[in-house]
């Protein structure tokens, strides 16, 4: 099912008015989006230009019938993933089985029990969207997983040069690996720590504690962590959040959120660049105030085609730092994860070449 749907999308395809003014209206009402189609070739058509969450499907149709219907469905990539449940009259076995072996999900009886109707349509949809959500998983723990195993490479070969030619390499050149090195494994251990941190959340294990804290703080113990990496490349960090505001936060969840976009904005800047963090105008909601935080760099910037994949767990979008730093982008995907759990929003505006803001939203404490 499309996440982005404001309701889930039904196709209904019957000859028969009767029977389809029936499902739309009880359809309707259950708040569901419904189209029609009164034969198989119109079906067709409608399917692959919309694309519905699920197809109600008649068998006896006429020119093509619902079984031929399935099938021509079922052959087109666009189309073949749609889950299609038979509607019909029929209720032999042989009937049956033919519309499983053409990849029907189920079947409906007719005449129509409403109940029954909507309990099908509801076990299928939340299937469909169970195994999105699987895929969705596997495609993310398969990007991880290859940005590791690169890592782990690198420390590997390194650590083999070291013992093969330890008498023979200088001690200047050493000195160089052994700096890799550790830069190798803190980002595994990042990397490591982060995916833990996500995983826990997907499985419901991260408890939030929310409390008043003082963002201005916040901000300052991050750059304090961040001391190495800032000094490598001589940027400056200012902080112009009032130190008065009070987020309600969790402790923990903030201060990865901030860590995140803070070394994210010293990754993609240039040496000797400043960073901003600064608590943007006009962000006070009538109903529940938050704070909106803004981390903006002067550096490389997003293109359009990165921005638009950016929070999608399924994509990958790498971009190398200015001193060839990379990442997996699951800094970003746990970021917006986390702003989420503490009731707030997040997003960046980019322009290739002039930098980036990423920004996001938390409740002001009002305690």
């Amino acid at each position: 099912m499309n996440d982005a749907r404001p309701k889930p999308i039904i196709l209904c395809v019957d000859d028969n008015p009767f029977n389809l003014s029936v499902l739309f209206e009880f359809l309707n009402t259950s708040g569901f989006e419904i189209l029609i189609a009164q034969d198989g070739h119109t079906a067709l058509s409608r399917a692959k230009l919309v694309s519905p969450d699920l197809i109600l499907l008649d068998i006896m149709m006429p020119e093509i019938d619902g079984f031929q219907t399935c099938e021509a469905l079922k052959s087109y990539s666009e189309t073949k993933h749609i889950p299609i449940i038979f509607m019909t009259a029929v209720t032999d076995t042989v009937s049956k089985i033919r519309g499983f072996e053409l990849g029907a999900v189920d079947y409906i009886t007719k005449p129509f029990q409403q109940g029954e109707v909507l309990a099908r349509i509801h076990t299928h949809l939340t299937l469909v969207r169970q195994q999105q959500e699987l895929y969705k998983k596997n495609q993310f723990f398969s990007i991880v997983s290859h940005d590791m195993r690169n890592m782990f490479n690198i420390l590997q070969g390194t650590i083999e040069l070291l013992i093969n030619r330890s008498t023979s390499i200088q001690d200047q050149k050493i000195e160089k690996y052994a700096q890799n090195l550790m830069n190798i494994s803190h980002k595994a251990h990042k990397m490591m720590e982060n995916l833990q941190y996500w995983a826990s959340i997907q499985t419901g294990h991260v408890k939030q504690i929310r409390k008043p804290l003082c963002l201005y703080e916040r901000i300052n113990e991050t750059v304090l962590l961040l001391t190495e990496f800032i000094k490598d490349k001589q940027i400056e960090i200012i902080n112009e959040i009032n130190q008065n505001v009070n987020v309600f936060a969790d402790l923990h969840m903030l201060d990865t959120v901030l860590r995140n976009l803070i070394s994210n904005a010293i990754k993609f800047s240039h040496p000797n660049q400043s960073i901003i963090i600064r608590q943007l105008e006009g962000n006070i909601e009538v109903n529940e105030p938050v704070v909106h935080i803004a981390v903006i760099d002067k550096g490389i910037g997003i293109t359009q085609e990165q921005l638009d994949k950016l929070f999608i767990i399924t994509q990958r979008v790498q971009t190398v730092g200015t001193r060839g730093e990379k990442g997996s982008g699951l800094g970003l995907i746990l970021c917006r994860e986390l702003v989420s759990q503490m009731a707030g929003t997040m997003g960046v505006d980019s322009q290739l070449g002039k930098g980036s803001t990423f920004w996001f939203t938390i409740p002001i404490s009002t305690s």
